[in-house]
């Protein structure tokens, strides 16, 4: 039997052992210490080496969801299917928010700016908040930036970004 644990880039893999070693080797990776939502109020992306980070003033509207990857084999003439192989897709995560110039009522361009400069410089990022790191999201590809206009407000613009999570493949080699 094998349990597999992801705390925040630490992982570890558990074969053959008993459920108290199980759940001890649980419990010490848990007390690992992160960057995370403890440290930050918003949303955080950070270049995978740690060069340079993008806080969002106020969190966006973050939207994970996720998708199983199957294939079906149709059987009696199309009247039934069998499931062959399950597994999971990445996260797809959208995140919808809004730049306002609260002060001097302009067009945020100076934000518009970064986070375009941010998303066009780096691949993947670490992302830091609560809901993500529930899901045991760290990392991300961010692959879509978009601007909506807001209508009748000079000093808003809106944004979306769309991502997938990123996650190191497990593999696990076989004794011959």
């Amino acid at each position: 039997m094998k349990y597999n644990f992801n705390q925040h880039n630490a992982q570890s893999t558990a074969t053959t052992q008993s459920i108290k070693q199980v759940a001890k080797k649980a419990s010490q990776l848990q007390k690992i210490e992160v960057f995370t939502e403890e440290l930050v109020d918003n949303l955080v992306f950070e270049a995978s080496d740690g060069s340079e980070r993008f806080e969002f003033v106020e969190t966006p509207l973050i939207d994970p969801r996720r998708k199983k990857h199957f294939i079906t084999t149709p059987i009696n003439s199309g009247k039934h299917e069998v499931v062959e192989l399950v597994n999971m897709k990445s996260w797809e995560i959208a995140f919808k928010g809004l730049f306002v110039d609260s002060e001097k009522h302009h067009y945020p361009q100076a934000m518009v700016r970064s986070l375009t400069a941010f998303f066009e410089k780096h691949k993947t990022v670490k992302a830091y908040h609560q809901r993500l790191s529930v899901l045991g999201i760290s990392e991300i590809f961010l692959y879509d930036l978009s601007f909506t206009s807001v209508l009748g407000n000079n000093d808003s613009q809106q944004y979306a970004l769309l991502a997938r999570s990123i996650q190191s493949p497990e593999i696990t080699l076989l004794e011959a």
